[in-house]
């Protein structure tokens, strides 16, 4: 199959296309992973750098990121929230609000990966987490709802009144992604894909841009390393950083 059919750096050529096909666009669905949340200084998973590269107390994060072991030991799975997925301090980026203020001129939704609710902090209302929301969490036991700092400010915050453990509101591993069930019939409205900060190669969601290109439709990626995505001839793949790349395109949106 053949790749993407233009994959390049930022160039104004590339960039008047994808200001071109925004602005024709009726319906556009964003979906975005990892890399939108880094240019907040929120580590992604699976990089050299990222936080499944190092252990914790002797354990894999894919293993503290479970439900069996949430259910097993609470009190490490928290440690390891507390110390690498506190994001109570980031602040929404370029990216984050480029998209919000597109928003009051299109119609946007926005699927993401990322848990960290900086894509509605910075004003989009039409979004959908879908792995949920670290800024929440809910009592195991009698369902009463957390919010992160409220779990992670007290000693054996981790345990609600009644006793029973506090999980975050996100998806772990060995939990289904209910959400997915939402996002299909956005795929089938949309008349522009855009995929921004993700590598396409986690499932379910990585199903997102394979399922929509077969309606042979434009879709637009930004990321900073190439995607293995292939698909149809009339994909724009950039790869460079989401930020800079939505500024140089908003220059071009007609007011």
């Amino acid at each position: 199959m053949a790749k993407c059919s233009e994959r390049r750096v930022l160039d104004m050529d590339t960039i008047e296309k994808c200001a071109a096909l925004i602005q024709k666009a009726n319906k556009i669905l964003v979906l975005t992973g990892a890399g939108m949340s880094t240019e907040s200084g929120i580590p992604d998973f699976r990089s050299n750098t990222g936080l499944y590269s190092k252990d914790f107390k002797g354990l894999p994060p894919e293993t503290i990121l479970s439900l069996s072991f949430f259910k097993r030991n609470p009190q490490v799975f928290w440690e390891y929230v507390s110390k690498y997925m506190n994001y109570q301090n980031a602040k929404p980026n370029v990216g984050h609000y480029m998209l919000a203020k597109w928003e009051k001129k299109k119609d946007i939704t926005i699927v993401t990966q990322n848990i960290d609710e900086l894509h509605t902090l910075a004003g989009s209302t039409k979004v959908i987490e879908i792995h949920g929301s670290i800024k929440t969490a809910t009592c195991q036991g009698c369902h009463k709802k957390y919010r992160e700092e409220d779990v992670l400010s007290k000693e054996n915050g981790y345990l609600c009144d009644c006793g029973s453990p506090i999980k975050p509101d996100i998806v772990l591993y060995e939990e289904s992604v209910e959400k997915m069930s939402l996002v299909f019939p956005l795929i089938e409205q949309a008349d522009l894909l855009m995929v921004l900060g993700t590598s396409l190669t986690v499932y379910p969601v990585a199903a997102i841009p394979a399922y929509y290109n077969r309606q042979d439709k434009p879709m637009i990626i930004v990321n900073k390393t190439p995607t293995p995505y292939h698909g149809t001839p009339n994909c724009i793949e950039i790869n460079d950083s989401i930020g800079p790349t939505l500024k140089k395109i908003d220059a071009l949106l007609e007011p």
